[in-house]
């Protein structure tokens, strides 16, 4: 079973539920990019999640233990801080990414 923090159950409970999954890019310079497939840009602890991003989380699955959940994203990510260049260069090579 999973816990549930207090807040997030008594929003489920209001009738209208505005949920939205978020991606953090994280290169491994440390420079890391938001990502959301809300309607508008999201902040949550420094990090800007850009909404019309391009992405939209089409299945989510948890584990139990230790056991790693998987998911599935789909789209073209579309981003003004995602260069070209900085592709090529080998920027995003070794990147993470936090959902």
């Amino acid at each position: 079973m999973r816990t549930i923090p207090q807040n997030l159950a008594t929003h489920l409970t209001d009738g209208a539920t505005t949920l939205c999954h978020c991606w953090r890019l994280i290169r491994r310079d440390g420079v890391s990019f938001g990502f959301t497939d809300h309607e508008r840009d999201i902040v949550i602890s420094g990090t800007t999640y850009a909404a019309r991003s391009g992405l939209e989380a089409a299945e989510a699955t948890a584990e139990l233990g230790f056991a790693v959940g998987g998911g599935e994203v789909a789209g073209a990510l579309v981003s003004a801080g995602l260069t070209e260049d900085d592709i090529a260069s080998g920027l995003y090579d070794d990147a993470s990414v936090e959902t």
